[in-house]
């Protein structure tokens, strides 16, 4: 990307007066920095009364210990009304899941400033998708009273639980959302903070969220999250505030590493994070600074609230790592007041560095790129631009190390609408390391949730784990890149809204050319739509027909021999499957399109039965009817064939 590079100091309404401000904006003067401009400030900035900077592109203040950032009115004092330093929004689309094509803003990064000489405030512009009944943010600003938030985001937050009108923080070690007082201030830029979204819609419009900018130097020591918690039988031991944590406490790392939920690493080592800055995160390297990380979540969507104060999201977006390279979806970034958490896969403790994060560019660096905010590669000595050698060549945990040469290959794909628009998506990993079937340990897998889309666990020989079917399904999905060659995956769609496939497949994290099929070990992904077989390339969409049923389809790593093609019936999942409608609150059962009847049972996990119908019609969607509170219940049905489901509902 061209930038234009210029250098404050150098304007003509700015000027060198003071050590302390190389920047100077007078009042009633301006700048205005445009959109992919970089704008380079060798020390302080001041501005004063009316004077403004307008910033659409990216500005580095980089200066020292004697250096200040300040917004003051004409007779000196502190400006704490905002109106002077903007980081504006210049495109508030909300594209789901294409981040170069979304949300374009200006960013600000300061380096050697201490937080005491930081008192100007910065005006951000906000806008992001609606996650559901709780908005999850980050709030960048030092000392901001949290009741500001109310005429900020036009409505009123209160202190009331459950509410959905409270400011809720993540206690990482006690695995709960505390309260925190309106008339509280912040302190910490990294707090993962939930907002009370009664009549609050942040896609709806832009809005300006003011405050004083942290200063640089922050970290995050990865350690104690649910240490010495127990939660109890099934997760209904309850927290501080008498909530059972299995109404709102998930973790899908561990349910596709194979471990049964509530026991061994099953929520534990999970820690929620907000982005203490006014610049872009790239969480594509985390996979080498960390050895011990499992993946990382971002993007929560179809956050979903009981008066009982269960809490939960439908779904989410992950990063995992193989060998240190990124996978799922590797594209993203963590935008100004985005959060994520990071799951480890055991209790040793690691040190995450929120400032070597830090990039102006909307998607990751690419692998072997060195660090730096800026686009451009820097020079290694750079002291802003590379993380640490012993950083980067820190020994392995067992989930990051390689014994092999091969590469990480990717298949992604992306359900679109009729129009285009994204509904979901799922990957498919292999690589020379990679397990086949369950995971004896951490993996790349993620499970799915309430996804509309996503594989199932497979055996050998290829094809459906059976014993797993109504265990867990996946998001992202590995295999042996060598055992697993020509061997179906069995994927599932369940929505007659779908209409095509888009295909994105990366190798080391990187997008293959446009139009190609090939990877380096000249092997192409594959998928089979009834009886057609087609070799995938990349950027290609694929038109599929939309199903009222659920849609089943196998997908390929390697062209099977054809004499397997022709011989070998591949056994395939039921795809009966129970999803969480947000529209109405209710749980349905889809079944599988093979079925004409089914008898239904509902029971608790005492064993006692909730509900039962024979002979339900199969052709249609069957709504459960649960009991208001707090529980977990097991769905069985049976087809007329014989044929059995079974799958839990956590409430």
């Amino acid at each position: 990307m061209k930038r234009n590079l210029f250098l404050l100091g150098a304007l003509s309404l700015v000027s060198s007066l003071k050590a302390q401000f190389i920047t100077y904006v007078g009042d009633k003067a301006g700048v205005y920095v445009k959109e992919n401009a970089l704008v380079y400030s060798g020390g302080g900035v001041k501005v004063v009364g009316t004077g403004v900077i307008d910033n659409s592109g990216n500005i580095m203040v980089v200066g020292d210990a004697s250096s200040k950032f300040a917004t003051v009115a004409t007779d000196g004092s502190n400006k704490l009304d905002g109106g002077n330093f903007i980081l504006r929004m210049t495109q508030s689309t909300i594209t789901d899941g294409q981040p170069t094509l979304g949300l374009r803003y200006g960013q600000l990064y300061i380096q050697g400033l201490t937080q005491g000489n930081i008192t100007g405030i910065v005006d951000k512009q906000y806008k992001d998708i609606k996650h559901g009944t709780y908005q999850q943010v980050a709030l960048p600003f030092f000392g901001k009273t949290l009741g500001s938030l109310s005429n900020e985001l036009e409505k009123t937050f209160t202190n009331t639980r459950r509410s959905r009108n409270e400011i809720l923080v993540f206690n990482n070690a006690l695995v709960v959302s505390d309260n925190i007082a309106t008339s509280a201030t912040t302190s910490k830029g990294t707090s993962y903070f939930m907002l009370g979204s009664n009549n609050l819609d942040v896609s709806s419009k832009v809005f300006t969220i003011k405050g004083i900018p942290y200063a640089n130097g922050i970290t995050e020591s990865l350690t104690g999250a649910a240490a010495g918690i127990n939660f109890g039988t099934n997760g209904t031991a309850t927290n501080k505030y008498r909530e059972r944590y299995n109404s709102y406490w998930q973790d899908y790392f561990a349910i596709a590493d194979g471990t049964a939920a509530w026991t061994d690493n099953f929520g534990k080592n999970i820690y929620q994070y907000g982005n203490p800055f006014f610049t872009n995160l790239d969480l594509g390297q985390l996979g080498k600074i960390i050895t011990n990380i499992r993946g990382v979540r971002i993007e929560p969507s179809g956050v979903t609230s009981t008066a009982q104060g269960a809490t939960w999201s439908a779904t989410a977006k992950y990063i995992t790592y193989a060998s240190g390279v990124a996978t799922g979806d590797v594209n993203a970034v963590i935008r100004p007041m985005q959060t994520f958490v990071i799951k480890l896969t055991d209790s040793n403790t690691a040190t995450l560095n929120f400032d070597g994060l830090r990039r102006f560019a909307y998607t990751p660096r690419l692998e072997g790129t060195p660090y730096s905010v800026t686009v451009q590669s820097v020079k290694q000595d750079d002291k802003l631009a590379t993380l640490s050698n012993s950083t980067l060549s820190s020994s392995k945990s067992i989930n990051n190390t390689s014994s092999t040469s091969s590469t990480v290959k990717q298949l992604g794909l992306i359900a679109l609408d009729a129009n285009g628009v994204e509904l979901d998506r799922t990957y498919y990993v292999v690589y020379g390391d990679a397990q086949t079937g369950q995971p004896s340990g951490a993996s790349t897998q993620v499970a799915a949730s309430g996804n509309l889309m996503g594989t199932f666990e497979e055996i050998p020989t290829g094809g459906i784990d059976e014993s797993l079917s109504s265990t867990y399904w996946l998001y992202i999905n590995e295999a042996n890149e060598v055992t697993y060659k020509g061997k179906e995956i069995p994927m599932y769609t369940f929505s007659d809204k779908i209409h095509s496939f888009k295909v994105d497949i990366k190798e080391n994290a990187k997008p293959i050319e446009e139009g190609a099929s090939k990877l380096t070990s000249n092997e192409s992904f594959y998928i089979k739509v009834g009886d057609k077989f087609t070799e995938l390339r990349q950027g290609a969409t694929l038109p599929v027909t939309p199903s009222s049923q659920s849609a089943y389809f196998g997908l390929y790593y390697g062209k099977p021999a054809n004499e397997v093609l022709s011989s070998v019936e591949v056994q395939k999942p039921s795809s009966t499957v129970v999803v969480f409608d947000s529209s109405s609150n209710t749980h349905r059962v889809l079944f599988d399109q093979t079925w004409a009847k089914a008898d239904v049972v509902v029971y608790d996990m005492s064993g006692r039965t909730i509900a039962s119908q024979k002979d339900v019609d199969a052709s249609t969607a069957f709504e459960i009817k649960l009991p208001a509170g707090q529980a977990t219940y097991l769905v069985t049905a049976v087809s007329e064939k014989g044929v059995k489901f079974s799958q839990k509902i956590i409430k």
